[in-house]
């Protein structure tokens, strides 16, 4: 029983015996707000290192204002439930930086993994303009590398590593274009008389995007008229005029009946080859050509 005069102990400021609000040290584990050591209170009866303020209970002799005192345990356990505590905060201070140091090593491999894969699209990109230098901007349908290997691979029927005119022909049957339209596009992107890995994905863009622009301009009619054709030219951003789109169709379309998907990708792969020439041979870039006869040779032969 508590003796009278023991409402409070002298001093601490305390309601409660103690213990029973909180244990002594506990109101937050060690080591969660800062490290040990720095700006820390102490647990209580520790204030002051080595001279201990005064155990509660103690503070008055030995027994304070108690009659006959409390007994002289009580200091003991108050420093083994301190350094319980203390051991206790070290252990999840401890975890707590064993955690935080692994979600920052994830956030970091995290980065560098969005890193490379932006540092891998940006080389796709240097890659892929050096076959687009000499043509308009097009509305490309960029399909997904993997699918573009795969269709690669599918037309590559030799098994040689590259697709030949003949080839493209079986791997593009929907489209019905004719073997000259073919080759007069790959005349276009290529210098080469047939088509690699590196440059199919350009190749396949744009018979996708003519395909397209064919589509939409004839409400899907297997056949375009001459103003239609002009439109679906603009739509790819040609710049040809009517009287030279009139002189294209007259070449291309042969049995008079409207401009089918064919003849279109005609139309299309002869002034992809006029803006390659005119890159290749205006070299002061003023969209005029001064050729001697060596010069009209060789841009001849891209006509024959």
């Amino acid at each position: 029983m508590y003796n009278q005069g023991m409402q409070q102990p002298m001093g601490m400021g305390m309601q409660q015996p103690m213990g029973v609000q909180q244990p002594m040290g506990m109101q937050q584990p060690m080591g969660m707000q800062q490290p040990m050591g720095v700006g820390m209170q102490q647990p209580m009866g520790m204030q002051n290192g080595m001279g201990m303020q005064q155990p509660m209970g103690m503070q008055q002799g030995m027994g304070g204002h108690h009659h006959g005192g409390q007994g002289m345990g009580m200091p003991q356990q108050q420093m083994g439930m301190a350094q319980q505590n203390m051991n206790m905060g070290m252990n999840m201070a401890a975890q707590g930086m064993n955690t935080g140091m692994a979600m920052a090593q994830q956030g970091m491999n995290a980065g560098m993994g969005m890193a490379q894969g932006m540092n891998q699209y940006q080389q796709y990109q240097i890659n892929y303009s050096q076959y687009n230098y000499f043509v308009p901007q097009m509305q490309m349908m960029v399909a997904p590398d993997n699918s573009l290997m795969q269709r690669f691979t599918q037309l590559d029927v030799d098994r040689s590593g590259t697709i030949s005119v003949q080839e493209i022909m079986g791997g593009y049957q929907q489209f019905k274009f004719p073997y000259m339209s073919a080759k007069l596009l790959l005349q276009a992107i290529s210098n080469l008389p047939y088509i690699d890995q590196t440059n199919f994905p350009l190749f396949d863009q744009y018979i996708r995007s003519m395909w397209q622009a064919f589509c939409q301009v004839g409400n899907n009619s297997p056949t375009l008229m001459a103003q239609q054709v002009q439109q679906a030219l603009q739509l790819l951003n040609f710049q040809s005029t009517p009287q030279v789109t009139m002189a294209l169709i007259n070449k291309y379309d042969l049995e008079k009946q409207g401009i089918e998907f064919g003849e279109f990708m005609s139309v299309c792969s002869y002034l992809l080859i006029c803006s390659k020439l005119m890159n290749q041979f205006d070299t002061q870039k003023k969209r005029t050509l001064n050729l001697d006869m060596n010069g009209l040779e060789s841009l001849g032969m891209w006509f024959l």
